[in-house]
């Protein structure tokens, strides 16, 4: 909603009222009854579109001002005197005027007309959606309102459009609203906007002030579905509220932003767009002038009170001022569910993907089974199809990787641990409900970890690639950070993650490491961690143990040995390494090392043994016989 005055809502509401406009152009006020005779400004939006206000303007014998920038202003006559306000600032595309008449006709539009122009976006990647989004603004000389966008911290690899023909920055920034759940427009005072779920104005209009006419439809809404489509091979990826019937879809087709990792952005535009509903309507009114695209009214029609969302402005300024408001009526998309992927069911996966940019189209089909993959991957080119067959053995390359194994000091091996901080390890039966595998994860509380692993290094000579691919299992709160990345002198790889997450699969997937090593560090605050794995491949796997684990909170087994905990006495535990045998306890109140073999030693700190002990040439027997009863040392007989 444009900023006024309450003043200037009241002189609107009035039956008499006195309304002034004037156009703003080349530093010269054209005023109305002079040389402004019309002003029409038309604009539509929806969630997921992008909107651009027309002008149609009509002035007096003006014939300067083609290709010009101009502005429009509307006033109203309050108690203080008139108060004006900008309803925007246009672009003058063309002109139309007759040589019998003074009558000139400019057609214009605001400042998203910068946007329709080839797209030719020059920026450094990797780099996330809402700087590209920022980007885009700033090539388009448009100043971005937002400071954030739903799924703005998404990762964009590489240039997705380049090879794409007739496409516009207008067309991206469309895709970029599609994927956040937002209606994206320029609005008064000419910055872009991505709106989400529309603008809270608290503003009733009623039927008994500046109504003409008014029809109203059925609700729309509210949305329980969310579904990432591609087109026309049905490729479909959702995401939909439980136990729901009839569905209201948001759906997203052929977005080239989500179309590799669908899974990634499904939970933030499904947040986003969830329960949204609203009550399409078409109102004349003696106009209002403060409305923009994506404001939340009340229409009430006698005693009943509509809620819903202004998507459709007609607004003419001439002697007087007439206003059409509407939400439009849409119709609901159908998705056959049956043949569609649910966002936590991907065991068995079959994808056709259509990359425009490189003008190829990847037919995947995958099977997961006892944490093993089967993937089935033909590529199609103009001048070729190429077919692999890989089997995936997914075998986790990141040691003791949800902190099973620790030691004495509550440790884990095989991790570094920063010094600030304290480090949470325990079972986390919750991450099930969402895909976990390990039941157990950790929680850094600030502190950082890191591991060094060991990988194949890729050279230029090697004719097979062998990429790696990092992914994890993560809670966190709207508060927290997490920072994860993989790196060595030549290379980094990181995510960066301050959005909400509900154990959200995320993954770092392709890498092929320009050295013998990665090392992993994972820092953040307010998150929960399972899941952890890094294994050869390109696409992320399910969790497995790394090579030589078995690691339960019963049994662990890896390279530092073999520990076996108690079931009954809570952290009790018998430990089998190379260097010892030993038994720990707690009893005393503290954990001691209560027995064990060191070497040619074996002690214990309490003994017990039923018939005797011996150490040649004597034994000690008991004596349970006779008026003395005790214990005796005997000689070790030795038979020939």
């Amino acid at each position: 909603m444009i900023r006024v005055s309450e003043e200037f809502k009241q002189a609107m509401l009035l039956n008499f009222k006195e309304i002034d406009s004037y156009v703003l152009a080349k530093g010269e006020k054209l005023k109305a009854r002079e040389k402004l005779i019309s002003a029409s400004i038309n604009s539509e939006g929806d969630l997921g579109k992008t909107s651009i206000k027309s002008l149609t303007l009509t002035l007096n014998n003006v014939r300067d001002l083609l290709n010009e920038e101009v502005e429009i202003f509307g006033g109203v006559k309050t108690t203080n005197g008139f108060e004006y306000i900008k309803i925007g600032k246009f672009v003058l595309t063309e002109i139309q005027m007759k040589e019998d008449e003074d009558k000139v006709v400019y057609k214009g539009y605001d400042l998203m007309i910068n946007a329709m122009k080839s797209y030719n976006l020059v920026v450094n990647y990797p780099i996330n959606l809402f700087e590209y989004a920022k980007a885009i603004s700033d090539k388009c000389n448009i100043e971005l309102l937002n400071t954030e966008i739903p799924n703005g911290s998404k990762i964009i690899k590489e240039e997705l459009f380049t090879k794409t023909t007739g496409i516009t920055y207008r067309t991206i920034l469309e895709k970029i609203a599609e994927i956040t759940g937002t209606i994206c427009f320029v609005n008064n005072e000419d910055k872009l906007v991505f709106l989400s779920r529309g603008n809270s104005t608290n503003i009733q209009i009623n039927t008994e002030h500046n109504i003409f006419t008014l029809s109203l439809s059925k609700k729309y809404g509210p949305i329980n579905s969310v579904v990432l489509a591609r087109e026309p091979q049905q490729d479909n990826y959702y995401k939909k509220k439980p136990n729901e019937i009839d569905l209201v879809e948001y759906k997203v087709s052929n977005n080239e932003f989500c179309d590799k990792e669908r899974e990634n952005y499904i939970e933030e535009l499904y947040n986003n767009v969830i329960e949204f509903s609203y009550v399409p309507f078409k109102v004349k009114t003696e106009g209002y002038m403060y409305f923009e695209i994506g404001d939340l009214i009340k229409i009430q029609d006698g005693e009943n009170i509509y809620e819903t969302i202004i998507l459709g402005i007609d607004l003419v300024l001439d002697d007087g001022l007439i206003e059409n408001l509407k939400a439009q009526d849409k119709p609901l998309t159908k998705t056959n569910y049956n043949i569609s992927t649910n966002e936590q069911r991907r065991l068995y996966q079959t994808e056709i993907a259509v990359d425009k940019q490189k003008q190829t189209i990847t037919e995947v089909i995958k099977e997961t089974e006892n944490n093993k993959e089967r993937i089935n991957e033909t590529l199609r080119t103009i001048d070729s199809t190429i077919n692999t067959f890989k089997n995936m053995n997914g075998i986790n390359l990141i040691k003791n990787s949800v902190m099973f194994s620790l030691n004495n000091e509550n440790k884990p091996y095989s991790w570094i641990l920063s010094e600030e901080g304290t480090i949470s390890v325990g079972t986390d039966s919750e991450s099930i409900d969402f895909g976990g595998i390990s039941r157990h994860g950790f929680e850094l509380n600030g502190k950082k970890i890191s591991q060094k692993i060991n990988v194949i290094q890729d050279k230029a000579e090697n004719t097979e690639k062998k990429p790696y691919s990092f992914n994890c299992l993560i809670k966190k709160t709207a508060t927290g950070v997490v920072k994860i990345r993989l790196y060595n002198e030549m290379e980094e790889h990181k995510l960066e993650i301050t959005e909400e997450l509900n154990y959200k699969n995320i993954s770092i997937e392709n890498i092929l490491p320009k050295m013998n090593y990665l090392i992993l560090e994972i820092e953040g605050s307010e998150a929960k961690f399972t899941d952890v794995n890094l294994i050869q491949s390109t696409y992320k796997g399910q969790w497995t143990q790394a090579t030589d684990e078995l690691l339960s909170t019963n049994v662990q087994f890896d390279i530092n040995g073999m520990k076996i905990f108690s079931e009954t006495n809570r952290g009790d535990y018998t430990t089998i390494t190379p260097y010892e045998f030993s038994g720990y306890s707690n009893a005393s109140g503290s954990l001691e090392r209560v027995f064990g073999i060191d070497k040619d030693k074996t002690f214990s700190t309490k003994l017990e043994a039923k018939e005797e002990f011996t150490l040649k040439p004597a034994k000690i027997v008991p004596k349970r016989t006779g008026e003395v009863q005790g214990i005796a040392f005997v000689e070790v007989v030795r038979w020939m």
